[in-house]
This record gives C-alpha cells, structure tokens and sequence, in this order.
C-alpha cells in the first residue's frame, strides 16, 4: 500500500507491477484516477469518505494512506467500521461524508435508485461519489 500512496502523492506514475502487487480492481483503478485527479482537493475539500462494500480493507487503506479519514461498512466483512449492510444502517443518516466510494457493489442492490438516494443522503453539499 506504501508505494502506491507515494507514487501518488508524487505524481510518479504507476506501472503494471504496482497494480498486480496490490491486487487493485477495476474499482481500485477508478480509485487511484480519482485521488490523482483531486490529489490537491485531499485535505482541504475532501476529508472523509465512506467505503461501501469495504471487503478486506484494500481500498479504504490507500484512501487512508493519502490522508482522507474512511469509514468502512460491509456487511460480509468484520474489519469493516460497521458489519451491516448500507441500506439499514440507519446511524448513516445522521453522518456527512465527502466521498462515497464504491466498487462492485452497486450491481447487487435489489433498488439501485433506493441505493442512489441513500449515497446522496450521505454526501456533504460539495461531496462526490466514486462508484465502479
């Protein structure tokens, strides 16, 4: 995870090898296009950011790694912040994120404009959804 949030905040660009190293999905892709093309909002405009469908963790660490404060929640995951799943997690309602990031979640939503809704309830008036 290192190399990754170095080469990033560095603007080094990232090789095939980093990608295979890292396992990194096609959301993970969408990810890091995501952090370079915002790398200096990271901070000052985007600060939190909620991971749906976190699994294991790998793309909440990198977002860690360049400086956004994730929460996490799956329901399949116990190193998730919350082990629920999304859409009856009611505490959410009551939290503001920047970003909501995504990756292969969105296909398995029996509603996806209820789940659409829900990610914008959760977003701050300036925030972004990053979904793949």
């Amino acid at each position: 995870m290192e190399i990754i949030g170095y080469l990033l905040m560095r603007q080094i660009s990232l090789t095939k090898k980093d990608f295979k190293e890292y396992s990194i999905t096609w959301g993970g892709l969408a990810l890091i296009e995501f952090l370079v093309s915002e790398r200096h909002n990271i901070g000052s405009k985007y600060t939190t950011c909620l991971d749906i469908g976190c699994g294991d963790g790998v793309h909440s660490d990198i977002m860690k790694h360049i400086g956004l404060k994730v929460t996490g929640v799956d329901k399949y995951s116990e190193k998730a912040d919350y082990n629920m799943d999304f859409m009856s997690w009611s505490r959410a309602r009551q939290m503001n994120f920047d970003v909501v990031f995504c990756s292969h979640v969105i296909e398995h939503q029996r509603n996806v404009g209820d789940f659409l809704d829900r990610i914008y309830d959760v977003l701050s008036d300036d925030g972004v959804s990053v979904s793949y």
